[in-house]
């Protein structure tokens, strides 16, 4: 647009009047706006694991690495079975879609085979609940056994293609997380961090969005 084109009356504009090169550049920059706040972007953020508890019916389900903010697992739950943990997914933003939430695990050496049901551990589901208690699972991850050296590798384990728009005025959300267990199974395995990911719209406000876009 040239800087002596005519445009239509607005408010502060007289109709027809000229407009400067600065009042064009202006109008462009609050139309670039406009489009960026009625768009979405997709960003994931890394989070420190940080269990409800530490027991579970008196039963240690695992040590806390203070330098490095990694959990250790042991690999014998109450009664003998499973450790299973409650993990809080917090920094989610209100009205804003949770799309994806992964594990970052580092399994110990010295697994001689599959440990027991391997075809559904480790695992874990994403969990919405509800303030008078109801828990409705949203989302589910489970590992898809390979061989020794590709699981003692470490993987990320994630669940996808969710599309829970989160209500933290009526909701909180966490994962439950079940470990391997059982024979083959080896003491050790390490929770290095999660990840959350989440589809923002531009028009949300009051919370500094810089962490995830």
């Amino acid at each position: 647009m040239a800087a002596n084109s005519l445009v239509h009356a607005a408010p502060g504009w007289a109709q027809g009047e000229k407009l400067t090169p600065t009042q064009i550049t202006a109008v462009g920059e609050q139309a670039a706006q406009s489009v960026n706040r009625n768009s979405t972007v997709s960003g994931t953020r890394y989070f420190q694991i940080k269990p409800i508890s530490q027991y579970d019916n008196a039963t240690e389900l695992y040590n806390h690495n203070h330098p490095d903010n990694k959990i250790i697992l042991k690999n014998v739950g109450p009664g003998g079975g499973a450790p299973i943990l409650h993990i809080p997914l917090d920094g989610l933003l209100h009205k804003q879609t949770l799309t994806a939430a992964a594990l970052r695990l580092k399994p110990a050496a010295g697994h001689g085979a599959a440990p027991l049901v391997i075809g559904t551990l480790p695992t874990f589901k994403v969990r919405r609940a509800g303030v008078l208690g109801a828990i409705v699972d949203i989302g589910t991850a489970t590992y898809v056994w390979v061989d020794v050296a590709t699981y003692e590798a470490g993987f990320y384990l994630s669940a996808l293609a969710m599309t829970e728009v989160v209500d933290l005025a009526q909701y909180t959300y966490h994962l439950a997380y079940t470990s391997e267990w059982g024979a083959n199974s080896v003491t050790g395995l390490m929770l290095a961090c999660m990840a959350v990911t989440m589809t923002i719209d531009h028009a949300y406000g009051g919370t500094d969005l810089s962490m995830w876009v």
